[in-house]
């Protein structure tokens, strides 16, 4: 397969000049050219990850969620996360947050050169955003994973860590309703 060119790279007044001629067109935070599909591979092209040193970052959460084909939603920072949980203590610049979530590399995939986590893992950190943010980026990322792929595993809130994690209830009772609504949603268009 083709990985899509970093047009995101490209200075913005080359950007700008290329989506009035239409030869680019908004894709997310980015642009992609207007021949390329949208996909995956090519949304997450669209992602490169700041400069981050010596730290490998990866595309996570509703972020993640775009790339499996969730919408891109107003106001959404572009989240990134360390791999293991490690430190990050770099500044980077808004609309650009990175967490430090506690992601193995097995649990992410390459894309065009971009590591994302993978769908399941992805819902996974969904499940245990902070209220405000669950509401506003993650709630309706959920629901269009969990609508594109029932296949997501039952055991979704606690399979990534054995441990007893804090908030586990929570994010169960999460994972519950929107499955609900999910179930609900196609029953209502059968």
């Amino acid at each position: 397969m083709l990985t899509p060119p970093a047009f995101s790279l490209l200075p913005p007044s080359i950007i700008s000049a290329e989506l009035r001629r239409g030869s680019l067109v908004r894709c997310g935070p980015g642009v992609r050219g207007v021949g390329w599909p949208d996909n995956a591979v090519v949304r997450a092209s669209t992602l490169l990850p700041p400069d981050a040193g010596s730290h490998e970052l990866t595309v996570a959460a509703y972020s993640a969620a775009w790339v499996w084909g969730a919408e891109w939603q107003t106001g959404q920072p572009t989240l990134y996360s360390t791999l293991n949980g490690m430190r990050f203590l770099r500044r980077i610049a808004d609309p650009v947050r990175v967490r430090e979530y506690d992601i193995d590399r097995s649990h992410t995939v390459v894309l065009a050169g971009v590591r994302v986590t993978s769908p399941a893992r992805t819902a996974y950190d969904l499940l245990y955003l902070g209220d405000d943010e669950f509401e506003r980026f993650g709630l309706s990322s959920l629901r269009s994973l969990l609508e594109q792929d029932a296949r997501l595993p039952q055991d979704l809130a606690t399979r990534y860590h054995e441990r007893n994690r804090p908030y586990r209830g929570r994010a169960e009772a999460r994972l519950t309703e929107v499955r609900r609504c999910v179930i609900r949603h196609h029953q209502t268009i059968q």
